[in-house]
């Protein structure tokens, strides 16, 4: 298979997207984590921003339980969107060690409670466990696999056309947030800041850094190329420039907002 340089470039992309994605997961698995799995209340209610806990992944006894609300990690609160522990975030990473404790603020039951929670270690079967046992997240594996796959045969046979490139793209770019999300975050990954950036551009930027442009520029391009497009080609770059100038504003306002409307849109 002989491919043209803009084929070898968005080849390239689409295996460099997955690798970061997968090599930052591998690194999180050697961080300490509470071993439960969460998600964040809906913004505009008392819950807006705060860890509420599900399932404990790793088993095993837990102080926490389900539905716990995390509002502080040791007298920190946790910031609302990006849970940033701020200045105090090395004092705790200091306590956060396989084996030790590190307390929680959590709201149960409509009252505030302290509780110190033990630090552990993921484990492979409960990743597992979690990106099958819920039939959504297992639905979206599977869809995720398949897709992937329909646009690597594709890419081997049509390579040469603008709209395989943009499939390609677009499937990397869901797989990688698929692998980013396929491990619950939470707490742990607030309190080490690099991980924290990765981790929240592949699990929730990366629908408005690169799906959502990717997705534009394949529905510009298939079945056949728009008009202005055939003319103009490097028109297809604009839908990134404009994510990323996006992404750029919501990163330095902290608008999660501005993510959103720009994936709708």
């Amino acid at each position: 298979m002989r491919l043209a340089r803009i084929s070898w470039f968005v080849l390239f992309a689409s295996v460099f997207i997955v690798t970061v994605s997968a090599a930052q997961l591998a690194y999180r698995f050697t961080l300490p984590t509470d071993g439960w799995s969460a998600y964040a209340g809906p913004f505009g209610t008392e819950d807006g921003g705060m860890l509420i806990y599900q399932s404990n992944l790793l088993g095993g006894s837990s102080p926490l339980r389900r539905g716990d609300r995390v509002h502080a990690v040791e007298s920190y609160v946790l910031d609302p969107i990006f849970f940033d522990l701020g200045l105090g975030e090395e004092a705790v990473r200091a306590r956060w060690e396989s084996g030790m404790t590190v307390a929680y603020s959590v709201l149960r039951d409509g009252k505030r409670e302290r509780i110190d929670v033990p630090a552990r270690r993921w484990t492979v079967a409960a990743w597992l466990a979690y990106t099958v046992r819920d039939i959504n997240r297992l639905g979206n594996t599977l869809g995720t696999w398949l897709m992937l796959l329909v646009a690597g045969i594709v890419f081997v046979r049509k390579h040469e056309t603008p709209a395989a490139r943009a499939l390609l793209l677009l499937c990397a770019s869901l797989l990688a947030q698929w692998i980013s999300g396929s491990l619950p975050d939470g707490v742990s990954v607030t309190l080490y800041p690099a991980v924290r950036e990765f981790t929240f551009f592949f699990t929730y930027s990366i629908y408005l850094g690169l799906i959502a442009p990717a997705l534009f520029d394949f529905t510009l391009v298939f079945p056949q190329r728009k008009a202005t497009i055939e003319r103009r080609p490097w028109l297809l770059a604009l839908p990134f420039a404009a994510a990323w100038c996006g992404f750029f504003l919501m990163h330095q306002s902290g608008k999660v907002e501005v993510g959103w409307l720009g994936t709708l849109l």
